[in-house]
């Protein structure tokens, strides 16, 4: 009986096939598998029962995986686009490639051993939280958690410690909880959250020590204006981001204390358009970012905290149309901008006493500029002391 196929199985146009019985011995196919339209077909009892080894994709009609005991004992498989109820597969332990799940309902109950995916997509599904993955703790890839309209939280993914690309979580409605990802130490490339809720929170994210790519949290909050949280605190063990960070359209959270462990940004810094907020307590040991740093328009924000460690921003550093700021954060251990320093439109700032050594000390490869605030002091100013009125 065949136990083995080195290279790739595939049934199709086979009307008057009424049983698979000759491959229920079957323990091994080296490529791809694919079964099309086999109708006839009574699997009852089970579909490949003892295959344990799928090298490539694996391409069978749903039916076949919406029972219990199909696939039971199969270990790898390459990659896999299941739809429906998923609910064989009580062995499998690594996908190798791609799994992608697509329109999956809530009864779907596949998956629970699964330590390995290459990238998993989950996007346009049923799901009620992510329970089928309990035991995931590496994703070699991505890591996509799109338009999945009824999840509210990602407990499932509790175990998961690496991600090796991207985690891009976008348009999940409902999902507010991401307390799920706590036990995640990396992630090789963008980090981005948008168009979902999110709680305020103690420390989420709080494992989490390096990001290879650039951080993204934006459209935040933006559905329901009727919750306000108090505070949220995130990040705050990261070391590194290999790129960005942006913060914009985060709304609905009074006070944000983030990212007081990081030392050095390779990319930009943007905090803008954030409704409700009114602290930001962010960077506290910040020393280092490579592009330019903005705050800006901020309606709501009345108290930006000190940055006493950063000395150097290579880029734009812009303070600009935060209509309730006042004061100025300090800086004052900031020694090189290696383009332009811009305080503009902040329309009741009065309080320049943060940034007067950085005024006056400073390497500022591009100039200073200041203007349309309530108060618009010049170099003279600062040099007498008269930094705020």
């Amino acid at each position: 009986r065949l136990d083995s196929v080195g290279g790739s199985l595939g049934l199709k146009d086979l009307p008057n096939l009424k049983s698979l019985n000759g491959l229920r011995n079957l323990k091994k196919v080296g490529d791809n598998m694919a079964i099309y339209d086999l109708l006839t077909i009574d699997i009852a009892g089970g579909a490949f029962v003892s295959l344990a080894h799928v090298g490539g994709e694996l391409s069978v009609p749903s039916r076949f995986y919406s029972q219990e005991n199909s696939f039971t004992k199969l270990r790898y498989i390459g990659s896999f686009n299941p739809f429906g109820d998923v609910m064989g597969f009580k062995s499998l332990q690594i996908i190798g490639g791609n799994l992608n799940l697509y329109s999956v309902t809530d009864h779907s109950t596949a998956f629970e051993h699964i330590e390995e995916i290459g990238r998993l997509r989950i996007s346009n599904t049923e799901l009620l939280s992510l329970n089928i993955f309990k035991q995931l703790k590496t994703i070699n890839s991505g890591l996509y958690i799109e338009q999945n309209s009824l999840l509210k939280n990602l407990d499932g993914l509790s175990s998961l410690i690496e991600v090796g690309g991207k985690i891009l979580i976008n348009s999940n409605y409902k999902l507010s909880d991401f307390q799920g990802l706590n036990s995640i130490e990396s992630i090789g490339g963008d980090f981005s959250i948008t168009s979902t809720q999110m709680q305020g929170n103690d420390n989420l994210f709080q494992s989490l020590k390096s990001i290879g790519g650039s951080v993204s949290f934006a459209s935040i909050n933006n559905y329901n204006d009727t919750i306000i949280y108090d505070s949220i605190c995130f990040l705050n063990n990261l070391e590194s981001i290999g790129g960005s960070f942006n913060l914009s359209n985060f709304n609905n959270i009074h006070s944000i204390n983030a990212l007081n462990h990081l030392r050095h940004i390779d990319g930009n810094v943007s905090f803008g358009y954030l409704k409700g907020v009114e602290n930001i307590y962010c960077f506290s040991n910040l020393e280092i970012v490579n592009g330019n740093f903005a705050v800006s328009s901020l309606s709501e924000v009345s108290n930006f905290s000190d940055m006493n460690n950063i000395h150097t921003i290579n880029g734009d550093f812009r303070i600009s149309s935060n209509d309730n700021l006042q004061t100025l954060f300090d800086v004052n251990h900031l020694h090189y901008i290696g383009g332009r320093l811009q305080v503009i439109g902040n329309e009741n700032l009065v309080d320049f006493c943060g940034f007067s050594n950085v005024i006056l000390n400073a390497q500022i490869e591009e100039g200073i500029h200041i203007y349309e605030n309530e108060y618009n002091p010049k170099i003279e100013d600062f040099e007498n002391g008269d930094c705020s009125l």
